[in-house]
């Protein structure tokens, strides 16, 4: 295991939590919305590249996978992107935002309909329909009242928050499943891509742990596909 797999996420981690704190703390002295969000999308990639380094240094485990991919995959990036929004709010930017709203439910909808992701067409629709409602009050918001619009991208993305920690911490992790990096998920977005199975109590015992960022050498087991999609 090569000690940077270690040391840059421990790095990362901590660099981020200090910014976070330092983000939030002129919040409190300035109590600008921007700050807040921002503060709160440090603490996730804080959180994030904190467990990435705990698995890359003593072996990964379910809770700690779910943790990493809920807040790597999903919420250091929604909520940094959050946080743009607040601060380009009195511009045109929300109409931006409000469209990248609506391309996102939609290809939510069509990829929840390939065989890519078999059994995922309710989440695909429910997330559709939400990004539609969300998308098209952020548009109208901009054109008539542009101080809420910011405020209602911040209420699509708490309910989709809610949901999506709903379905990745309730989701079927099939046996012998492992975990693979933050880089892979987190920058590439192909959560299906190649995981190695996490070896059993005897192997381990005999082998050191895996570094998370060679898992991608590693093939997909056959059934490490959920049944209702997710690849969990």
């Amino acid at each position: 295991m090569s000690a940077l797999n270690v040391v840059l996420p421990l790095g990362s981690s901590v660099l981020s939590f200090i910014f976070g704190v330092m983000v939030l703390d002129q919040w409190w002295q300035r109590r600008h919305s921007f700050q807040l969000v921002w503060g709160i999308g440090l603490l996730w990639y804080g959180l994030s590249a904190g467990t990435e380094f705990m698995g890359s240094a003593f072996g990964w485990n379910e809770p700690l996978y779910r943790m990493w991919y809920l807040t790597g995959a999903f919420f250091v990036a929604a909520y940094l992107g959050a946080g743009t929004i607040y601060l380009l709010s009195k511009s045109r930017f929300c109409y931006f935002a409000g469209a990248t709203i609506l391309v996102g439910g939609l290809l939510s909808f069509l990829f929840s309909r390939s065989s890519l992701y078999p059994g995922s067409s309710g989440a695909g629709t429910a997330a559709f329909a939400i990004a539609l409602v969300g998308g098209v009050a952020v548009i109208i918001a901009t054109a008539t009242r542009r101080a809420l619009a910011a405020h209602i991208a911040m209420g699509v993305l708490a309910v989709g928050s809610l949901a999506v920690a709903y379905m990745v911490l309730g989701a079927h992790l099939a046996a012998g499943v492992g975990t693979r990096s933050c880089a892979g998920v987190g920058r590439c977005g192909m959560p299906r891509r190649a995981w190695p199975a996490l070896p059993g109590a005897a192997e381990q015992a005999d082998r050191p742990p895996h570094s998370a960022r060679s898992m991608d050498r590693f093939p997909l087991p056959a059934a490490s596909a959920g049944s209702d999609g997710w690849p969990f």
